[in-house]
């Protein structure tokens, strides 16, 4: 008899050990504490808007005056904040710094310091893939699509130098600054972060137009212009497609693929699913910004700047193009 209580006992003792183990496997692990930066930390942003940081001649030929929208974490107390500066798509025809949309609470309310910039448009150039295909001046149009995306490029890099001279009044870090912008937005994020050594004269002279990182959704309109990357110095580039996007994909690969030939960080990311979106891959944008940006993780094969000589931007002026018969081309 005292033989069986101790069988039975030790049976109970083992199921309740295994109704033990069984609850701690089913409980939800502890959740981890929220990281600025990575994840929303600020219930609400604060927004300045229409603040002037350049002016510059227009394809028009008139001085346009430059204006960015400022979003600032609500309460934040950190005194050197990074900023995340974006620019609209639109083919360089269209849009308006509005159009930043959703993204601005997205990076703000991580801790960023949101700037989405307006930049010079050309509204003779053609709309989109179908326009380009439909042209009777595709040469000129190309001509002038490199000059939009170089106009892009110099404003973009203004709003950064702005971004440094303003720093200590709106506490930003004028060494953990990142670009970001969709479709044309994303050609001038790149061409910022690549060709620094062309800063251009949109305003706020005597900063560096250097940044820490790049990220562009959608494709970008690189074939007709000189972006181009330097041996082992540039910043990291991020890029984001959807695979079912209407605009053509392969120029994010060709631009990669040029970059990592030339030993920089350079990433492209396709999503299933259709259309130009401004926000594909948002969910993956903090963790890339934040490695090299925020932590400012030692970039791979990198060499000091100055070590090797600067590769010259060319600049091709519209104007040397002729004109051709009125019959489109491709």
């Amino acid at each position: 008899m005292g033989l069986k209580k101790k069988v039975s006992r030790r049976r109970a003792t083992i199921a309740l050990l295994v109704a033990l183990l069984t609850v701690l496997a089913l409980a939800p692990a502890p959740a981890r504490a929220a990281v600025r930066y990575l994840d929303e930390v600020f219930p609400s942003i604060t927004t300045t808007s229409n603040l002037m940081y350049g002016q510059a001649v227009n394809a028009e030929g008139q001085l346009q005056t430059l204006h960015l929208d400022l979003y600032r974490p609500t309460g934040d107390t950190e005194q050197k904040r990074p900023v995340f500066v974006w620019a609209h798509g639109g083919f360089f025809t269209q849009g308006d710094k509005s159009q930043i949309g959703t993204i601005k609470d997205f990076m703000t309310r991580r801790g960023w310091v949101t700037i989405s910039i307006q930049y010079r448009l050309d509204p003779r150039l053609p709309e989109g893939v179908a326009g380009y295909r439909a042209s009777e001046q595709l040469p000129l149009d190309l001509a002038r699509l490199g000059e939009a995306v170089r106009n892009g490029q110099h404003d973009m890099q203004a709003a950064v130098r702005w971004v440094r001279a303003n720093a200590a009044a709106y506490k930003l870090d004028p060494d953990r600054i990142a670009t970001g912008g969709h479709s044309a937005g994303a050609s001038a994020s790149v061409a910022t972060a690549w060709n620094s050594d062309d800063p251009g004269t949109s305003g706020n002279a005597g900063f560096p137009s250097n940044v820490a990182a790049a990220i562009g959704t959608g494709p970008t309109d690189f074939a007709f212009v000189d972006v181009h990357p330097d041996l082992a110095v540039e910043p990291p580039v991020s890029m984001y497609h959807w695979k079912q996007d209407e605009a053509p994909k392969e120029t994010q690969q060709v631009v990669c693929l040029v970059g990592r030939a030339m030993l920089n960080v350079c990433e492209v990311h396709a999503y299933a699913g259709v259309g130009h979106s401004s926000k594909v891959g948002i969910a993956d944008w903090p963790t890339f910004l934040y490695k090299w940006v925020v932590l400012k993780t030692p970039v791979p094969h990198a060499i000091a700047p100055g070590t090797l000589p600067v590769i010259p931007s060319v600049h091709f002026p519209s104007s040397a193009v002729p004109t051709l018969p009125g019959v489109p081309i491709i």
